[in-house]
């Protein structure tokens, strides 16, 4: 009997760990690591880059008078330490010094010694920072009367906004504004008011860490607003009736032209449960918080023992998720009592403050039950294929650091989560858990960030801001205005200047740009993929001989994908096969060493057996790990013999081989191919197992096409 092909596409499976794997989707998987589904596809993740380093200063104390040697002179070295890591910033000549990191040697003020600096030609000017490498707790944008957008983050102390005009994160504190630990992230919410001829002022970013300041000058509610704020961030204890102050909250909305908060503190009491908002409009006003008087302040407090946790918008209404509950906060047209709570049902859905996203017709969240949507009506499990994936792969202990986010651009939902049996002291063990919204696919990053947001828009358009005519928008560069735009959606059109971009940052206080490029900052990126079993005879109960399987591909000149053949229910591969993701280019032969010659300016010898080449001849090469500037081309040939040719190519600055390549007569170019891979064996059930990684080294795989034929005796 001969080979039969069985189609495998599109994928949209994804994860699935409940099932068996002989009954589990022939297109699941039991492993799908640095990858997600995407339009039906696998697709290795793509990397980040850092955007930038959170850090501190002492006001003028680290402002540098001198540059000697290794020897940083300041005004004032307190606050810094032996082991410290710091930059300088501003200093005038010497700019190739200018946002280095160095690490202080030893510290006798006003003289601190850094690692790795020598004599600059120092001038003048010039500050000190201190990268203090406190975890990132929250990355929000500030919004101004004008729509103009700041980037600010905030770590377990400090907050720090984003200098457009540097590139280079500022700190907007001299001293620390909260006393968190690492799970009160930061809730923030921007309020913006027309109420008043000094309406500047009440466009605000509040934000809170979770905790009461108890009357001190650290926690509870803070806001930033550069009209009145402008290198600090001002705190906020609203006057509730000229007794009583709010200390603190655990969660800020804008609701209904009312600031409300969530779980707050109120002078030495917490209430767990309670919803307050201030009068229409003016969260500043002298009594807008007082509740003795109808149409100002107020306040209600859901009939529960459970505390409140998290909430998210969804329409006109707010889901918020208690310990052991879920209820809705709705507006009501009471001006007296403008909300009311209205439960949905006993289900503990929520882990974590930051373990909700919204939707436009849900809100998910992630709890040790499981991860849910809910509606407003009903709460569903939405993880109906990896139901124990919660249980056994989050740390439990660590649950309240889950932190979920969607990504706009690409409709994926990232959790954050701590994996089971890490106790959250390795950065490297952080984890992601990936939810495409098309397909309903879950997959896993191994990515380590403790928050996630977005940054990089300096400005929202409107529709006004569209061109009327073309010559408005030629020298605008925006299209004709969307009224006479036809198929053009405002959405559509997205500048790079313009646009926002979906940001990390970790424990270490540093900002990334994630979903950018093919490497995590300089770093490789894996990939691995293990299929379900396969056998499409076992309803017949017959064995099956595996033949060989065909991967539809997106080419590359660098991407090599390790395939592994498992059969039954063996733990070891019985065969293993590399094969690169090159199209058809006519490969005449496979590179097994190159070398530099000496001097590097007289090019390189390469060791390919049975080359065929002659003297002359001009070739290219891909697939070489290691040295991989010389992949490309055309090569001339300068023939040595059959084993070995020269290229006459500056190779001073490649890096060492390391293994790999083929020499080809024809330029690589992309495109879709599919590449046969041979397995052989015989079983009752059948898997495989692809593995790739490196830097610059994607990977697409749009089908597989396994090829079977019936063998042997019956399995029963």
């Amino acid at each position: 009997m001969s080979y039969q092909p069985f189609l495998i596409a599109p994928f949209g499976s994804g994860l699935d760990l409940d099932d068996e794997p002989w009954i589990a989707p022939q297109d699941a998987f039991s492993v799908i690591n640095d990858a997600h589904i995407h339009n039906g596809f696998i697709e290795k993740r793509e990397g980040y880059r850092k955007y930038g380093d959170l850090v501190q200063s002492n006001g003028s104390d680290w402002d540098i008078s001198n540059i000697s040697g290794d020897t940083v002179t300041v005004t004032d070295a307190s606050g810094l330490m032996q082991g410290d890591e710091i930059v300088m910033r501003n200093v005038s000549s010497t700019t190739d010094i200018n946002n280095t990191i160095y690490t202080i040697a030893s510290v006798a003020s006003p003289n601190i010694v850094l690692t790795g600096l020598s004599d600059p030609g120092y001038s003048s000017d010039g500050e000190v920072y201190l990268i203090p490498r406190n975890r990132v707790m929250g990355i929000y944008h500030y919004i101004d009367s004008s729509n103009v957008k700041e980037l600010l983050c905030f770590d377990t102390k400090r907050a720090y906004i984003f200098n457009t005009g540097t590139d280079q994160f500022d700190p907007l504190d001299t001293s620390d504004i909260f006393s968190g630990s690492d799970t009160n992230y930061i809730w923030a919410e921007n309020w913006a008011s027309t109420s008043s001829s000094t309406a500047s002022t009440l466009f605000r970013l509040y934000f809170t860490n979770g905790k009461s300041n108890g009357g001190g000058s650290t926690d509870g509610m803070h806001y930033y607003d550069p009209a009145s704020s402008t290198t600090t961030t001002t705190q906020f204890n609203p006057d509730i009736n000229g007794s009583v102050e709010i200390r603190g909250c655990k969660l800020i909305f804008a609701f209904k032209q009312r600031m409300l908060l969530l779980n707050t503190f109120e002078d030495a009491n917490q209430y767990p449960q309670r919803a307050r908002w201030c009068q229409i409009n003016n969260p500043t006003a002298t009594d807008g918080w007082d509740d003795n008087v109808a149409g100002k302040g107020g306040y209600v407090d859901a009939p529960t023992g459970d505390h409140i946790i998290s909430a998210q918008f969804m329409n006109d209404m707010l889901i918020v998720y208690f310990t052991n509950s879920i209820w809705t906060l709705r507006p009501v047209p009471n001006p007296a009592l403008p909300f009311r709570w209205d439960k949905i049902n006993d289900f503990r859905a929520c882990g974590g403050k930051m373990a909700t996203t919204g939707y436009d017709r849900a809100v998910i969240a992630s709890g040790i039950r499981g991860i849910t949507a809910t509606d407003g009506v009903r709460t569903e499990r939405i993880d109906n294929r990896i139901e124990l994936f919660v249980k056994e792969r989050i740390e439990a202990n660590e649950f309240d650091k889950t932190f979920l986010k969607r990504s706009y651009a690409n409709k994926r939902t990232w959790m954050l989560y701590t994996p089971s049996g890490d106790d959250d002291t390795d950065d490297d063990d952080n984890a992601a858990l990936i939810f495409d919204e098309d397909s309903g696919a879950f997959s896993v990053y191994n990515i380590g960030m403790n928050v996630l947001g977005y940054g990089g828009a300096a400005l929202d358009l409107k529709l006004s801001d569209f061109p009327d005519d073309e010559e408005e928008a030629a020298i605008s560069e925006l299209p004709l205005n969307l009224d006479d735009a036809g198929d053009i959606q405002i959405n559509d059109y997205v500048t790079d200047e313009n646009e926002e971009i979906f940001l990390g940052g970790d424990r270490n206080g540093t900002i990334y740009i994630l979903e950018e490029g093919d490497n995590d900052a300089g770093a490789s990126i894996g990939f691995e993929l293990e299929s379900s079993a396969w056998n499409p005879f076992k309803e017949q109960g017959t064995l099956c001989q595996f033949g060989y399987i065909d991967l539809f591909i997106e080419t590359n000149d660098q991407t090599k994908l390790t395939v592994k053949f498992y059969k039954d229910n063996e733990p070891t591969q019985y065969k293993t096969t590399t094969v690169n993701c090159l199209p058809d280019i006519n490969e005449v032969a496979e590179v097994s060493n190159i070398t530099k010659k000496s001097p590097a300016t007289a090019g390189i010898t390469v060791v390919a057996h049975d080359h065929g080449l002659t003297d002359g001849d001009n070739r290219y090469i891909y697939g070489v790990d290691g040295m991989e500037s010389i992949n490309g081309g055309p090569y001339e040939i300068s023939l040595v013999d059959a084993n070995t040719f020269d290229i006459s190519v500056d190779s001073t600055d490649f890096d060492a081989y390391v293994n790999g390549g083929v020499i080809t007569e024809l330029e690589s170019y992309s495109r879709k191919v599919w590449k046969r891979v041979y397995a052989g064996g015989t079983g009752y059930q059948h898997k495989i197992n692809i593995t790739s990684s490196g830097v610059g080294k994607p990977v697409k795989i749009y089908a597989f096409m396994p090829w079977f034929r019936k063998k042997g005796r019956r399995m029963i």
